[in-house]
């Protein structure tokens, strides 16, 4: 397992805290963005600003979206899905979904489809609105306090 920077971290989280100048992302714009240090097996940014590329899905406002993260390395399943970006295949971590304030991002990256933006939409929505993935749905049973619990 390797170190993770908590205290680094923290420091550029307050400076990024105190930005004045704000970017207006567009859906289906792709940002490098500073999402830090998280715990366990959250997605993790990288280098010194703790960056790593994420894909405006939804817009709520002028300085804050959904995003998700993107990962060069080929993932497969209910929880990725595949976008062309500038030419390379990249993998969006659907199950990594998060508000982001538009304080964290750095500099845009490109943009992906219409298509695959669209795509993600519903695979997120499916993801939301659907119980447990077959692969994680076990066996359950009714508790004696009268709640589903996984066997």
């Amino acid at each position: 397992m390797s170190e993770k920077y908590f205290d680094a971290w923290n420091d550029i989280k307050k400076k990024i805290d105190a930005y004045q100048k704000i970017p207006e992302p567009r859906e289906g714009e792709v940002w490098f963005c500073s999402i830090g240090v998280n715990v366990g097996r959250e997605q993790d940014g990288k280098h010194r600003n703790f960056e790593r590329p994420v894909l405006v899905v939804r817009k709520w406002m002028r300085d804050c979206f959904l995003g998700v993260p993107l990962s060069s390395k080929p993932k497969s399943g209910d929880y990725f899905f595949t976008v062309m970006l500038l030419g390379r295949p990249s993998t969006a971590i659907l199950i990594q979904m998060r508000f982001i304030d538009a304080k964290r991002l750095l500099r845009p990256i490109g943009s992906v489809s219409e298509t695959d933006l669209q795509i993600i939409r519903t695979r997120l929505a499916a993801l939301i609105n659907k119980a447990d993935p077959p692969s994680l749905a076990g066996p359950r049973r009714q508790s004696a306090r009268g709640r589903i619990v996984q066997m």
